[in-house]
């Protein structure tokens, strides 16, 4: 069982480790190229807050949405089944449409969500990269040796990143 990890009887998948893990990364690294003022962040840090809690209950309860027949012949299959890969599709597709709404009922700057959404995703990419082997073997014994071609890509995306950063500063 080397892709969980036992915490007593809760099994927890390390691949949603490292998607919670290059989330809070992609966070961070919004916060820290941030220059705008704080109502706009609080805005913003609200957008991504809602659109995460969506994705994650529509994702969730997307086996129960596909076939409504499962509430009453396995209702507790709603706890514990996962999502799959229609369920990521619809969680992604409704928490869009969300973001959407309320970005244009609230008047935020399209110009600025489209850059933290940038920012964001280069920061999130950047540590994922860094946990997820896709290009090569490991090189060492130890999970802190990565292939040359993920650092590679890790560092390539940190760099776009500072870059896209810089460009917003300049543009606003």
């Amino acid at each position: 069982m080397g892709d969980v990890i036992a915490i007593g009887p809760l099994l927890i998948r390390t691949g949603w480790m490292i998607w919670f893990v290059a989330g809070v990364g992609g966070y961070l690294f919004w916060r820290a190229v941030w220059t705008d003022s704080s109502e706009q962040r609080r805005a913003i840090e609200q957008l991504f807050i809602d659109g995460v809690w969506i994705y994650i209950l529509v994702w969730k309860l997307s086996p129960a949405i596909a076939d409504p027949s499962l509430l009453w012949r396995n209702p507790l299959g709603v706890l514990y089944l996962p999502g799959g890969s229609k369920g990521v599709l619809w969680g992604m597709a409704a928490s869009a449409v969300m973001i959407i709404f309320r970005t244009y009922s609230r008047n935020i700057s399209w110009h600025v969500v489209a850059n933290s959404f940038i920012a964001v995703y280069l920061g999130a990419h950047f540590i994922y990269y860094l946990f997820e082997r896709q290009y090569g073997k490991l090189m060492g014994h130890s999970s802190l040796f990565f292939s040359p071609s993920d650092l590679f890509i890790s560092i390539a995306a940190l760099r776009i990143g500072h870059v896209v950063a810089d460009w917003a500063k300049e543009a606003d």
